[in-house]
């Protein structure tokens, strides 16, 4: 493991479990706002999951690093181009041959600039609170507690097999660390993952 003056190791544990208690959380939001949905017969509820993978590989510079991000989130439609949702990335990151774990928790709205049957353009914005540290004078990222992030962005939706519920989403987000602005640089996740949505237009 790498140490530093900023790094403070958490008990994988504890991550473990929010990770579970957050997944569980989605899932019951989902179930409840979809029946509503369904009530109202209305578009209100998207629940969506993603895959990252970022690799870095130079032997000159003894630089091994492999890294899988999954997102899973779920929003709610609160206007006609509004959405606000939650959502939790679990970061798996191998170092040199070594494996860690890494979360960030946060919230984020959604405006679709662009609706149409075949496409969905939109831009977003989140904050965040994990522990993933991605420190400027080092090669690998680090743990603390407690840090904040802004995330910014935008993608689009493409639906899947003519399905007017199910979407492919393609987007890229970047996340700035907010608690260390002058010590740390943001990353970005370029973000290809299925979006479905309960309820009507």
């Amino acid at each position: 493991m790498k140490t530093d003056h900023l790094t403070i190791f958490a008990p994988r544990k504890k991550n473990c479990m929010k990770k579970i208690f957050l997944i569980l959380l989605i899932v019951c939001l989902a179930f409840t706002l979809n029946i509503k949905a369904q009530n109202q017969n209305t578009e209100r509820f998207t629940i969506g999951s993603s895959i990252t993978y970022i690799w870095e590989k130079d032997k000159l510079n003894y630089i091994d690093h492999d890294e899988i991000t999954w997102n899973l989130n779920a929003a709610m439609r609160i206007s006609k181009r509004f959405h606000f949702g939650v959502q939790a990335l679990s970061i798996f990151s191998k170092s040199m041959s070594e494996f860690d774990y890494y979360h960030l928790i946060g919230s984020f709205v959604q405006y679709e600039m662009v609706q149409m049957d075949a496409i969905n353009l939109f831009l977003e914005t989140s904050i965040n609170r994990g522990d993933y540290l991605l420190a400027n004078d080092e090669l690998y990222p680090l743990r603390e507690k407690n840090l904040f992030y802004f995330g910014w962005g935008g993608g689009m939706e493409l639906p899947l097999f003519k399905s007017k519920n199910l979407y492919l989403d393609l987007s890229f987000i970047s996340y700035m660390n907010i608690t260390y602005p002058q010590k740390t640089f943001a990353f970005t996740q370029y973000i290809i993952g299925v979006n479905y949505k309960f309820g009507k237009d």
